[in-house]
């Protein structure tokens, strides 16, 4: 079963994955289109995929407009990774408080990519 922060870790995860390719082999951020599209596998979980479609551009714009230090946890994607490494990375002796900042930096990253999702729905509308 999927709860809805691995939802938004997955989403993030996605986006990431096609934004750093496009990066590297590209190298333009102004054309490239990221698609987020669930695998077949995901209609037996209990959440509810949908497709993103999202601009290269955008995205960098989502990651400059963040705090550095959750820009980071996105970045290096301390997310995915086990939570001793960002405290370890970070010098925190507490594993609630590098808790609480990685969850806060999915939250942020994500909602920012679904405030700019919608736009984008009510753009083509």
């Amino acid at each position: 079963m999927m709860n809805l922060y691995h939802y938004k870790t997955w989403v993030i995860s996605s986006v990431l994955d096609q934004y750093e390719l496009y990066k590297k082999e590209r190298g333009k951020l102004e054309v490239g289109k990221l698609f987020v599209v669930p695998n077949e596998e995901s209609s037996n979980r209990n959440a509810y995929f949908e497709r993103f479609v999202f601009f290269t551009k955008d995205v960098e714009k989502v990651l400059e407009g963040m705090e550095e230090e959750l820009r980071e946890i996105i970045e290096k994607r301390y997310f995915e990774g086990d939570l001793t490494t960002y405290m370890r990375d970070k010098g925190l002796k507490s594993k609630r408080e590098a808790r609480r900042l990685i969850t806060k930096a999915v939250n942020t990253f994500f909602h920012r990519l679904e405030r700019l999702r919608k736009d984008i729905v009510k753009k083509a509308v």
